[in-house]
């Protein structure tokens, strides 16, 4: 049975006798400084899911129960002349009755922004929002609700949403330029009233609620020239807002945190939430029938990722141009992103003997028979947030090459063969490693499915939520 605030009625008193669930028997219900309570009988227990307060143990029934000044915004517990349980709510409280054991918890109504997922290129910062709503909605203690620009259309099959979307009635270009520039409109005027508002790329909405906000990288400091120049003032002063109004950020990685904090972010505010991962088992005939479909009859080296400077395609066609007269081919997998000349990178590659596929965007359920059926995955970035890819990569077997230095190498751990980036000749040496070792190329298949297995979505989720309930006890 669920109770909300107010359910027995308002103003001071005693209510008009509801039954307790599951009895026939009525009881008055007092009032707690005239807010709404829920009383529970004294043969059941009461549940407050919380942290653990940070205060000793008290024999105050009201601190008991808090632990904390920010428990206490939460509920304060008593117990009343009667014997029974008190329940002092908030105004967002709803209390959950399960079972013989009564437990109380705090649904929190949750706004999280998706525009990302009809964007022409969504990237990490989509697939990464995904994963982690897909989790979240399992959740009982969260009322989850996406907020978009206004569209005609649904987002693209591969990034359809979990959660139910309200749309804002500005299309994106105009809906980020009033964000940023006039903070507006407010979050609340496509949802109605939210606890926490979750901002889940550098787009960053007006909102009376507390604010979250998930940096997936500060690349773009590092070098002000890779992304576009609308893009470069669009991400400075989204870190800026997120610097001035984020009540929490949150991380997928320790390489993005010491960005942060390099650029003025409060060291108290970050939380490192790493991402998920999603497996698909994959035998060896939906290998063999994917790499038919695709025409790849030679081994290959694989990479997935947007093209962009930042990717490193430059480094990776050269490290493939020292092994030529081999009989491999290279895949690339991945829209085309900005400010990278692909056909003049590939060119490079003629009269090498090295095969080029270029398959473009693939939906994220065609890419595990090419990872599993690929020889080595080389993803030498510049600079990465989290590196999904590479766990993709490991999470379906394939013996991975990626680069030192980053967030990558953090995900890749002792599982991956790290190198420097801007070092062609050391990723060519690496891939023939792999190459011509199956034994190293076996083991790395292991290891890798092994470290990928530490990183789930329900991880993912429980940070997650465990932000949200930090900045709204």
């Amino acid at each position: 049975m669920s109770v909300p605030c107010g359910a027995f009625g308002s103003g001071s008193g005693t209510s008009a006798n509801p039954s307790w669930p599951g009895s026939n028997t009525s009881m008055s219900v007092p009032r707690v400084d005239s807010a709404p309570v829920v009383v529970v009988p004294p043969s059941a227990s009461v549940v407050v899911e919380e942290a653990e307060p940070a205060d000793p143990p008290s024999d105050d029934p009201l601190q008991a129960a808090s632990g904390t000044r920010a428990q206490a915004r939460k509920a304060a517990v008593a117990t009343s002349r009667e014997g029974h349980t008190i329940l002092h709510a908030t105004c967002n409280n709803l209390a959950t009755v399960v079972g013989e054991n009564r437990r109380v918890e705090r649904r929190r109504r949750v706004a999280v922004t998706v525009e990302q997922c009809w964007h022409r290129v969504p990237g990490g910062t989509a697939t990464s929002t995904l994963g982690t709503l897909r989790a979240l909605a399992g959740r009982d203690d969260l009322d989850l609700v996406g907020v978009a620009a206004r569209h005609g259309d649904p987002p693209p099959p591969a990034f359809a949403l979990p959660i139910a979307v309200q749309h804002l009635p500005l299309p994106r270009p105009l809906l980020y330029e009033t964000w940023h520039a006039l903070r507006w409109p407010s979050v609340e005027r496509a949802t109605g009233p939210v606890d926490v508002v979750h901002a889940t790329a550098v787009a960053v909405p007006p909102s009376r609620a507390p604010l979250v906000m998930t940096i997936h990288d500060l690349a773009f400091f590092a070098d002000p020239t890779q992304p576009t120049k609308h893009g470069l003032r669009f991400f400075t002063r989204g870190t800026e807002l997120a610097r001035r109004h984020a009540d929490l950020v949150l991380v997928p990685s320790e390489a993005t945190a010491a960005e942060c904090r390099e650029h003025g972010f409060d060291p108290d505010r970050l939380r490192l939430v790493p991402w998920g991962v999603d497996v698909a088992e994959v035998d060896d005939d939906a290998v063999a029938r994917a790499l038919e479909r695709r025409g790849l009859r030679r081994p290959y080296v694989l990479f997935v990722g947007t093209m962009e400077p930042r990717k490193n395609l430059q480094g990776l066609v050269e490290a493939m141009a020292l092994l030529a007269g081999r009989e491999l081919d290279l895949v690339l997998v991945g829209p085309e992103g900005w400010n990278e000349d692909v056909a003049a990178l590939l060119a490079r590659l003629d009269g090498t003997g090295i095969g080029v596929h270029a398959l473009g965007f693939l939906a994220p359920d065609e890419l595990p028979p090419l990872f599993a059926g690929c020889d080595a995955f080389c993803f030498p970035s510049l600079r990465e947030g989290f590196g999904m890819p590479v766990l993709e990569a490991m999470a379906h077997g394939a013996p991975v090459v990626t680069s030192s230095g980053t967030a990558t190498a953090e995900v890749g751990g002792d599982a991956a063969l790290l190198v420097e980036p801007q070092d062609h000749e050391a990723i060519a040496k690496a891939l023939a490693r792999i190459l011509d070792d199956p034994t190293l190329a076996d083991d790395l298949r292991a290891r890798g499915r092994a470290r990928a297995a530490g990183y789930t979505w329900e991880r993912t989720a429980a940070r997650t939520a465990a932000a949200y309930a930090e900045v709204a006890p």
